[in-house]
């Protein structure tokens, strides 16, 4: 199945530094993200931003959340295996 060309380049956009284009191609803002998983906006701020790196353990909760849209490989290829 092919992704569409949103997700694809939001892909892209995610493994230059940033889980910010993804969420904005789902239309998930990060309050909605840190209500989904449970963690504070501002930690999902963090993340976005390169502040801190985006936990092992978030990742799953973070494909959980959106139902495998955006895949915790994607958002760790060092932890979770490459693209």
């Amino acid at each position: 199945m092919q992704l569409p060309d949103e997700i694809v380049a939001a892909q892209d956009d995610l493994m230059k530094g940033g889980l910010g284009p993804l969420l904005a191609t789902l239309g998930i803002s990060q309050a909605e993200l840190a209500r989904r998983i449970g963690v504070s906006q501002a930690s999902v701020s963090q993340w976005v931003s390169g502040v801190k790196r985006l936990p092992a353990e978030q990742c799953a909760a973070i494909e959980r959340a959106t139902k495998g849209r955006i895949k915790r490989k994607e958002l760790r290829p060092d932890l979770f295996g490459p693209l």
